[in-house]
């Protein structure tokens, strides 16, 4: 019983360093679904710390159109037709094996593909996709995911806990959506406690998934044998924003600005947002370098100066200059490189 960590495409090194020193309380780590092969370290020391690890295959995101979607391992070109799987076993075959080969090697369980559940059809689906991942995989336990939707709970004609169970799954997360967060009502959180119940009553090993500080009291009140969540996020499931995610078109990356260097000034210079002197009244010398007091100065406070006051000779600015007209010291001597 305990927390179980999904990653993020970039959260490998942090939860690789975290598991070689204090993880209790850990049970289970899910590697990403498009950053797995960038992840094998941190799964190598969740085993040998003794924890589970997952994969996510993220099928039920695939179920529509959107920018980014050709990244995941099971996108096929095209949105899966949840209805047209429902009614052909070969394509569900299909489906189950394509899954199955992109696992990555490090898993400790094998887990199905799954789509989101609002109707009977789909709740069947899930369960058949379950059972034929339990089937095939002989080597590795099945962990099944149910995204399920809310509103669903208590209107299907489906009895899931109990067609899980029948079908051999003794590993099973849950997500209800949209659920999460600090503001659902007592009513749905004891409606969803209540249905993750039925699963244990069952003998199925629960995880309330995405679920932050609700599956921490799902945990504790024993609802649930697990809650997960992701590293700094992922604290609730909402089905329909995460797909409305995908249809935004993405914002280009923007380029970096390069910083410009600054103009180097000598001391007393002006700022650089005022205009420059007459170009009469810094010259640069062919071979002696500048006799001046305050280059001498300059040379000898900073070996980075030495080199522009080697090559700069500045003359006092006439206090005339309609430049520096400004200068609340007009008889004030003014500096600046040409270099």
């Amino acid at each position: 019983m305990g927390i179980q960590f999904r990653l993020g495409p970039g959260d490998h090194k942090p939860v690789e360093d975290f598991l070689a020193r204090d993880y209790g309380g850990t049970t289970a780590i899910t590697l990403d679904t498009k950053a797995a092969r960038r992840q094998q370290d941190a799964a190598a020391a969740a085993i040998d710390a003794g924890l589970h690890v997952y994969w996510e295959p993220a099928t039920e995101r695939l179920t529509t159109t959107g920018y980014g979607l050709d990244k995941y391992p099971l996108w096929i070109g095209s949105p899966y037709d949840t209805e047209g799987l429902s009614t052909d076993a070969r394509r569900r075959q299909r489906l189950v094996e394509a899954t199955l080969d992109a696992h990555p090697s490090a898993v400790t369980h094998l887990t199905a593909p799954h789509f989101y559940v609002t109707n009977d059809r789909a709740a069947h689906l899930n369960v058949d996709l379950a059972e034929r991942t339990r089937l095939r995989s002989t080597t590795k336990p099945t962990r099944a995911v149910l995204t399920i939707s809310t509103l669903a709970l208590g209107h299907l004609s489906v009895d899931l806990p109990a067609e899980y169970a029948a079908a051999g799954i003794d590993t099973i997360e849950i997500r209800l959506s949209p659920f999460g967060g600090d503001d659902e009502s007592l009513r749905k959180i004891r409606k969803a406690f209540g249905f993750l119940h039925d699963f244990r009553e069952r003998g199925v090993h629960v995880t309330l998934g995405q679920s932050g500080n609700i599956g921490q009291t799902a945990l504790a009140l024993g609802y649930a044998d697990a809650y997960s969540v992701g590293v700094g996020m992922l604290e609730k499931v909402n089905h329909a924003q995460t797909l409305a995610r995908y249809r935004r078109k993405p914002i280009p990356t923007k380029t970096r600005a390069v910083a410009q260097p600054r103009a180097s000034t000598c001391p007393g210079s002006p700022p650089p947002s005022q205009p420059p002197p007459p170009a009469s009244y810094c010259t640069t010398p062919t071979s002696a370098p500048a006799s001046d007091a305050a280059a001498a100065t300059a040379a000898t406070a900073s070996p980075a100066l030495s080199t522009i006051a080697e090559a700069t000779t500045c003359t006092p600015e006439p206090a005339t200059s309609p430049h520096y007209s400004h200068d609340p010291n007009p008889g004030a001597v003014q500096w600046k490189s040409t270099v």
